[in-house]
């Protein structure tokens, strides 16, 4: 089984080498499942507060840290770092925590006076370039400051980490851009998607250079109501995920073919296919996923395997074989594992799953975190039985109580980064961003 340990945060502020404060009061208590090392999780003390409605790890930290963003709901893009060199159980102290201005909208203050705007996703490019949806419903391309410098092979271009600036704006979106997702071509473009009501927008990349990318829009992707599939109201989109097939073309090689699945409102969730040669994306297949909303999907290609999380409290494993019409499904319901005592006004009765990520991705097993409505995370173990079907098993989970009383928290978002033999999940909530730390050694 494996462990779970504690990640204690000291305090940051919004500059480098601010001086320690002890952890807040407001904490994250850990009930890790039978036979697993008991820990305790708190918020980062400069977050307390500050709603977080989308996180992603940076690929590109600098300085030998692990790097994060986080979206707040004011509008901010934060990049938090934390240090490499942590021993298991060690006090953890961030390195940095800095804004990159005006994202989504237009920053804390917004654009010219302008409203402020949610960040609700984001997505990073090989390029390097950081993507972020907001409420404004543009797509804001984010890139790191650089300067060109002559040399002897001619031109050098130098980045300035730390530094951003926005380089293209994508939209308008008929609706909230609530998430972005991409895929990468042989040739090193990226084919990038982002939500917007009941449709779904296709950029692509343009220039062989960092400093040269553009983007331009190919096409829309629309979805449409269904009575056959008891769809009649909304067909509004939530999420998206991305995944690369290989099917065996009974030559010497498999196919290989990009597949691009998005959830929406009304429970079902949708997938096409792109073609590398022409461009092509053409449907693929629609199934009901869940008794309403689907708010998150997260892809194992290792494992063969779809999750998805929706509003009735379940969480289902899709193992991807031929059209998803005849996908089957292992679920597991996380409702009843909301705490009751806490309910307030009485109107549901249900946790509902609203956010995952990938922790671990093998060929026979994987570990995925879930982030509920009502401030629950669960770390669930997936398995191959002898038929090949997975088992789904809770082998850890936690809650968040609200900095104010009475109030439960909102798992908005939730993401999988790595410090040396250690990973963290990365949680952002409506209160703040806290931090569970996993051994690599018991995964």
């Amino acid at each position: 089984m494996r462990k779970l340990w504690p990640c204690w945060h000291w305090g940051v502020a919004a500059v480098l080498h601010s001086p320690p404060q002890p952890p807040t009061a407001t904490a994250l208590a850990l009930t890790v499942g039978a036979g697993a090392g008991a820990g305790s999780i708190v918020h980062l003390p400069s977050f307390v507060g500050v709603g977080i409605t989308s996180v992603l790890p940076d690929p590109f930290p600098g300085g030998g840290s692990g790097g994060h963003f986080a979206g707040t709901k004011r509008g901010k893009v934060r990049r938090v770092e934390l240090p490499t060199d942590a021993a298991i159980g060690d006090a953890i102290d961030a390195v940095e925590v800095r804004d990159v201005d005006a994202a989504g909208g237009g920053g804390a203050e917004g654009r010219g006076g302008a409203r402020i705007y949610p960040i609700f996703s984001m997505l990073t490019l090989p390029n390097g370039d950081l993507l972020t949806g907001g409420g404004d419903r543009y797509v804001a391309a984010w890139r790191r400051k650089s300067s060109r410098e002559d040399g002897e092979g001619g031109a050098i271009v130098r980045e300035q980490a730390r530094e951003w600036e926005e380089a293209d704006r994508l939209g308008p979106h008929t609706g909230w851009v609530k998430d972005l997702a991409a895929w990468t071509r042989r040739d090193g473009t990226a084919v990038v998607f982002s939500i917007g009501c009941n449709r779904v927008e296709v950029w692509s990349t343009r220039g062989s250079a960092h400093v040269d990318t553009t983007y331009q829009h190919e096409r829309t992707l629309m979805v449409e109501s269904s009575v056959d599939m008891g769809s009649t109201l909304s067909s509004d989109l939530l999420c998206l995920a991305t995944y690369i097939e290989r099917r065996a073309d009974g030559s010497t090689d498999d196919v290989v073919e990009n597949c691009l699945l998005a959830g929406g409102v009304d429970g079902r969730v949708h997938r096409w296919r792109g073609q590398d040669d022409d461009g092509t994306i053409d449907e693929a297949g629609t199934f009901r996923a869940h008794d309403g909303r689907v708010n998150a999907l997260a892809a194992c290609e290792e494992t063969n395997v779809l999750f998805s999380a929706g509003n009735d409290g379940q969480i289902c494993c899709w193992t991807m074989d031929g059209d998803p019409s005849g996908w089957t499904c292992t679920s597991l319901d996380l409702g009843p594992r909301h705490d009751m005592s806490k309910q307030v006004d009485g109107t549901h009765s249900t946790a509902k799953v609203m956010s995952l990520c990938v922790v671990e991705d093998q060929s026979e097993r994987a570990l995925v975190a879930a982030g509920t409505s009502c401030g629950r995370i669960y770390l669930v173990d997936i398995t191959k039985s002898e038929d090949g079907s997975p088992r789904l098993k809770v082998v850890g989970c936690g809650s968040i109580d609200g900095s104010e009383a009475g109030k439960e928290c909102v798992v908005h978002a939730l993401c999988c980064g790595r410090r040396g033999r250690v990973r963290d999940v990365i949680v952002g909530h409506s209160d703040g961003l806290s931090v569970w730390t996993i051994d690599n050694d018991e995964l």
